[in-house]
This record gives C-alpha cells, structure tokens and sequence, in this order.
C-alpha cells in the first residue's frame, strides 16, 4: 500500500499498563525469530488507521456513482458473446443514468482521497503468546485480528484465519515514505490466495468466479519502532462487486 500519512503521539503512550514506544529492532530476516521478536505478549495502545470520513453529500454522490457504475457494469455482461472491448461509451451510459460531470468530480475526489489512510482513533490490544503460538484480542469494534493465529512451531510459519492456511511469502524493506506509516519500515507477509479464472477469452466472465484473496503483513516502522500490522480479506462472489474488511494497526 502507498499512502501519505502523519503520526500524532499523545500522552497516553504514558500508560502504566501499556508498552512504550519501541527502539528499531535489529531484524534477523527470518520470519520465525523475527515475529517472535517484534510480537511480544502484552497489553499495547494503538493507532488504527482508516480512510478519511466523508460529507453526507460526498457519500450520496458516491454511492450514486457506484450504483450506475455496477449498473454499466451488469448491462456489458449481459451478452458476452457479442462483447468488444472499446466499443462501449461509458460517459455516454453514466449520463444516461443521470450523473452529471459536476458528480464525476466529486466522485474522483472522493476516490483520490480515499487511496490515502490516517490515524482515525486509539485503542487497546493485547498480543497473547501460548508456546510457538501469538494470538491478538482486540476491543468491540476491531476484533478482525482476533481470528488470527500465528504458529511458529512449524519449519515453515503459517498464520491461518478461520479456515485459510496463509503460507509464509516474503521479507520486504522500504526505504521510502510511500506507505500509510510515512516511514521507511521492514516485515513479513503472508497471503492465501483462491485465484479466478485468469485465462479465460472474455474479460467479464471472471467476475462469476468466485475468488478469496487474504494478506498478513507485519513488522516495524523506523521513524517511530512502532510495530505494525496489516490484515486484509478480500472476497469475490458471483457478482461484479468486490467486498473485503481490513485493519492497518501500528502498536504503541
């Protein structure tokens, strides 16, 4: 992900019962010693990162336009036999359906502005370390971490959520500030993938294919030491229209 956003310390990193903010680890570049490092069994604050909220005019031209969008969408699919790319005029169909160039405008601001995450709220984690296992509880509404489970205890890592096996990818640095902790940052990812139908002739037939694509990304940010962790699930029906949920955290 690359995002441009800033972090705002408080006092509450003073907290008696939670961590401090962490010096830059030395990493070891191995998954196991590293995750064994960084995630330490404990009670942490966070920053939780979101999209920027949006005016209730922002959010009905938005849904507007993505309701004409999937429309526009459904109408190509409907006869994929006699489907040609570029023969569809999609300014034409979008006026059709009543959007105006005024509601296009918007709606790229609003889209441009949504590639990018900020800090939205702090809140409490704790990080639960059974043997070779690390777990995370999260409070009400940031409870997607707690379907984790990391196990160590194999030769290879694995983190499953639910019933998907993620295999362990790769290491990664950045040493720029593109990403949602404007800072240069290291960590592992692991993924799962259920892919579609990749090959087929006719670019919307994939849409019916059901396809899972999960991410677990973690380590630590230099600027701060903060360490990070980045879940995503994103899911494909038998629709168009992708659905996904997420959490970026950053443990203080």
């Amino acid at each position: 992900m690359k995002h441009a956003v800033f972090f705002i310390i408080t006092a509450i990193l003073m907290s008696r019962n939670a961590h401090s903010q962490s010096p830059v680890l030395q990493k070891a570049g191995d998954p196991k010693k590293d995750l064994a490092t960084i995630l330490q069994p404990g009670k942490y604050n966070a920053d939780i990162y979101d999209k920027p909220s949006l005016t209730p005019r922002q959010k009905e031209i938005y849904a507007k336009v993505e309701k004409a969008s999937s429309t526009m969408v459904d109408s190509m699919a409907m006869d994929t036999t006699n489907y040609t790319p570029g023969a569809f005029n999609e300014q034409v169909y979008m006026k059709k359906m009543g959007i105006t160039e005024e509601d296009m405008e918007v709606y790229n601001e609003v889209r441009a502005s949504r590639r990018q995450l900020v800090v939205t709220k702090q809140a409490a984690f704790t990080i639960i370390k059974n043997g070779n296992r690390i777990r995370f509880t999260g409070p009400g509404d940031n409870k997607l971490l707690d379907s984790l489970e990391l196990d160590l205890s194999q030769a290879n890592p694995v983190v499953r959520y639910k019933n998907y096996p993620l295999i362990y990818e790769s290491m990664s640095e950045e040493t720029d500030n593109n990403n949602p902790f404007k800072s240069p940052l290291w960590g592992h990812t692991f993924s799962y993938a259920q892919p579609a139908r990749l090959n087929d002739p006719n670019p919307l037939a994939g849409h019916q294919m059901p396809t899972v694509m999960i991410e677990f990304f973690t380590g630590q940010v230099k600027n701060t030491g903060q360490i990070f962790v980045i879940f995503s699930v994103v899911k494909r029906g038998t629709g168009p229209m992708l659905s996904g949920d997420g959490v970026i955290v950053a443990f203080k």
